[in-house]
């Protein structure tokens, strides 16, 4: 069974990613096939993916840090 993350959590975990730990924004958006305005709208909670995707793009993040 996958967690499911809280909204809040996922978009800054997004945001993080892109700020902090310097994840281009385009191989992000590359990855997942996003546009500019849906990362946006992730990290600004104003649109964010269905509940069971999440854990998936918070593991792809983990990998690059790696």
């Amino acid at each position: 069974m996958t967690k499911e993350i809280p909204d809040q959590e996922f978009a800054d975990k997004i945001y993080q990613a892109l700020t902090e730990q310097n994840i281009p924004e385009q191989s992000f958006r590359d990855e997942f096939g996003l546009t500019l305005g849906a990362v946006h709208r992730w990290t600004t909670l104003k649109n964010l993916p269905q509940p069971l995707i999440r854990a998936s793009i918070l593991e792809w993040i983990d990998a690059q840090n790696q």
